[in-house]
This record gives structure tokens, C-alpha cells and sequence, in this order.
């Protein structure tokens, strides 16, 4: 089963997750982290084990993968407020959802864990803008906020289901 969630509904995937901790004793997730630096993007693979009541979490690895360098450039450029066409962020969500599974797997790897073991990933995004205060639009006041990284992508490439789009709940 494949899913991506956004903002508040993310809730329904977790619970999917979290029903996974009450039927195993022991699953595997990989989270995805990238930063404002836009310099890559960081995988760790934890164990989760214990009743759901009480589960306990262990960070079996870690890997930091770096973007190349022309990936960088776009996405400091975008990032940067600079024009770019929808079609190129959009390029840019699908490339960067390649890499960020790219990093899941790489990961995995590392720890000599299949792929077919993970029960989730968990993906933050690369955050190419970010509007915390809110400004007024169409008469409403809106915050907003972007991530990249196409979490059909990232499940589509590891197998796994992924649950992303975190930041959008806290606009």
C-alpha cells in the first residue's frame, strides 16, 4: 500500500504506522530531512519496538547525502525568489523525490536492511519558501509554505508508504 498525506490528514497515515507498532513487535522507518541550506538531504533509519503504548526508538543509521552540485544551484535560485516556471518546480519536486528515495534506500543499505522491511519513511521536504506571517489575500490573512520532494515518487522508487508534507499543519 502506497499513500501520501498532507498537512492535518497526515494523522491518518501515522495511524497506519502506528497500527503496524501494535501488530509487530519490531518495525523499521526511514525519515528524510532537508534543510534551508539546501546542501542535501539526511536519512535515518530507526527501529521502533515496544507496545504501542510505550514504544522505544533506536537510530540503527544515518547517512547524509549532498545534492549535486547544478541541483543546489536550482534550488538556491528558487529558493532565492527568483522566477522560475511551474514546470520547473515541478521538475524540480519529481528530481528531488528521486534523490530523497535515493537517500531512504542508500541508508537502508548501509544497515543491511532490504527495502521490503520498511514499514514507512517519513519525509520532510525541501522547503523552498516559507511565509510565516501572515499577509492579506483576496481579503484573508494567509501564512504558507512549500516543500518539494514528491512523496508518490519516494514510495514509488523504496516500496514503502510515505507520509509527508509536515510543515503545512503549522501554517
Amino acid at each position: 500500500m502506497r499513500f501520501s498525506v498532507a498537512g492535518r490528514a497526515i494523522t491518518k497515515g501515522w495511524l497506519r504506522v502506528a497500527h503496524s507498532i501494535s501488530s509487530k513487535l519490531v518495525i523499521l522507518l526511514v525519515g528524510l530531512m532537508a534543510g534551508t541550506s539546501l546542501d542535501g538531504v539526511d536519512a535515518a533509519l530507526v527501529r521502533i519496538s515496544g507496545p504501542a503504548a510505550a514504544p522505544r526508538a533506536r537510530l540503527l543509521e544515518f547517512v547524509s547525502v549532498p545534492y549535486p552540485a547544478a541541483v543546489r544551484r536550482r534550488l538556491l535560485r528558487v529558493a532565492a525568489g527568483q522566477p522560475a516556471s511551474a514546470g520547473e518546480i515541478s521538475q524540480l519536486n519529481f528530481l528531488l523525490g528521486t534523490l530523497f528515495a535515493d537517500a531512504a534506500l542508500q541508508v537502508c543499505r548501509k544497515a543491511g536492511v532490504a527495502r521490503g522491511r520498511l514499514a514507512g519513511i517519513g519525509s520532510h521536504g525541501q522547503t523552498i519558501f516559507h511565509q510565516g506571517n501572515a499577509t492579506l489575500e483576496a481579503g484573508r490573512k494567509i501564512s504558507s509554505t512549500l516543500q518539494i520532494a514528491e512523496p508518490a515518487v519516494i514510495a514509488e522508487c523504496t516500496g514503502a508508504p510515505v507520509v509527508a508534507n509536515f510543515r503545512t499543519a503549522d501554517m
